[in-house]
């Protein structure tokens, strides 16, 4: 039996995605597919545009045979510490054989190069690096990929690294083209105008292709975007829920600042003295309009706006270094939680329950006698993260049900799975 893992976000779940899959099972001649994917929060510091089971169930649809939830606390970490949660979740499975990843480069000789030298990973000698030539900026699946193989490397996994090379759209690209591989950058705005009820101050995202177009059209497009199996999963998600991104955390986040103004900011993760000073003087010598120019405020040459991101998304969460140092203590990964898997992986699932290293949790009522103490409070920030999205995301409140962590059952599911909300 072969197995090959995948780290991913699928936010939201595209073509790209597919060929991902497809390449990671052709390559490795794979019989199951596991992927470790964030939760409801993404690496950039902000909410995902569709919940974790939106997403579980466009990946089984779409290939996937099981998937497990990477925690929020490193979800939502740098590329290093995002490389080393993911990674370890595949090693502590203990039957994962390789790891496919896409990179925007496809050389994995050359990523190891790079990942083998002694660098930060925004250095400019990984930003510009790509084998066909393509110089730019930022390559992110690059700094991702050669984080992944030094997070091998730092577990001593045997777990075999693969590389597929990206196709299409460029990561950045904010413009969707049909009959291509589209970047979740450009899809998201497309996402965003689907939705019935949106956040007042999310109008501005809205890209001016998608402005005026009915909701047929909108599915119209995305149907040459996402696979045929996904666009039904993403038409009844938008029918009850938000589209969710950074602004849409606004009101709750000055809430926090306002209920705790004397509070040390460098006790969370991502937070050091001069980023805590700055949030300090920038709340309180001028009251921001918005969310947004209250970021912008904070940034510096110095220092990344996703990393202010995730530090103001930190505070929201109240994910602090001392939880980080904790998730460290268990070698990255105290537990894994299974969110989905397909039916036919049956025999995948019974060789991880007798195989894995850590914790399986798959009914959150059992977790209590499952962890202890101090992995339970890691899963806790899990599903306070997480109980926060739905109650962000729902529409109505009144007519929709909102199940909650606690009552939302694993998703198990054939592949030609008709999935309803």
């Amino acid at each position: 039996m072969i197995v090959c893992g995948v780290i991913a976000e699928f936010n939201p779940f595209h073509n790209g995605h597919a060929y991902l899959l497809e390449q990671a099972r052709l390559l490795t001649h794979a019989d199951y597919l596991i992927i470790v994917m964030s939760g409801d929060y993404v690496q950039r510091g902000e909410p995902a545009c569709m919940d974790k089971y939106c997403r579980v169930k466009a990946a089984i649809s779409a290939g996937a045979d099981a998937v497990f939830e990477l925690p929020v606390t490193v979800a939502t970490g740098s590329a290093e510490y995002f490389a080393r949660g993911a990674v370890a979740a595949l090693d502590a499975l203990g039957v994962v054989d390789y790891l496919c990843f896409g990179s925007e480069s496809g050389d994995l000789d050359e990523l190891r190069k790079l990942a083998g030298n002694n660098f930060r990973s925004n250095h400019s000698n990984i930003r510009q690096f790509s084998s066909n030539g393509s110089l730019g900026t930022e390559l992110p699946n690059n700094i991702l990929g050669i984080e992944y193989l030094r997070a091998l490397n730092y577990f001593h996994s045997p777990i075999k690294p693969i590389t597929v090379q990206r196709q299409g759209a460029g990561y950045h690209d904010t413009e969707p083209q049909e009959g291509t591989f589209c970047s979740a950058t450009a899809l998201r705005p497309l996402l965003h105008s689907l939705s019935d009820v949106s956040f007042p101050y999310d109008a501005a995202v809205h890209s001016q292709s998608s402005q005026g177009e009915t909701k047929a059209d909108l599915l119209h497009r995305l149907s040459g975007l996402v696979p045929d199996c996904t666009l039904p999963i993403i038409r009844e998600y938008y029918t009850s829920h938000r589209y969710l991104e950074f602004r849409s955390i606004s009101d709750l986040l000055f809430y926090h600042f306002i209920m705790h103004p004397s509070e040390d900011l460098t006790d969370y993760f991502d937070i050091y003295g001069d980023l805590a000073d700055k949030i300090q003087n920038a709340l309180f010598q001028k009251r921001p309009a918005d969310l947004l120019e209250f970021r912008n405020s904070l940034k510096t040459k110095d220092i990344a706006m996703t990393h202010i991101n995730r530090a103001l998304l930190h505070i929201l969460l109240s994910i602090k270094k001392s939880d980080v140092d904790l998730l460290i203590k268990y070698e990255y990964c105290a537990y894994l939680r299974l969110l989905g898997f397909c039916k036919e992986a049956s025999p995948l699932m019974n060789m991880i329950k007798t195989s894995s290293k850590c914790p399986i949790i798959t009914k959150l009522a059992d977790a209590k006698n499952i962890l202890q103490k101090d992995q339970l409070s890691l899963l806790e920030k899990d599903i306070a993260a997480s109980n926060l999205y739905q109650q962000l995301s729902l529409i109505n409140k009144e007519t929709a049900e909102f199940p909650g962590e606690y009552r939302q059952p694993v998703i198990i599911a054939s592949r030609s799975s008709s999935f309803n909300f």
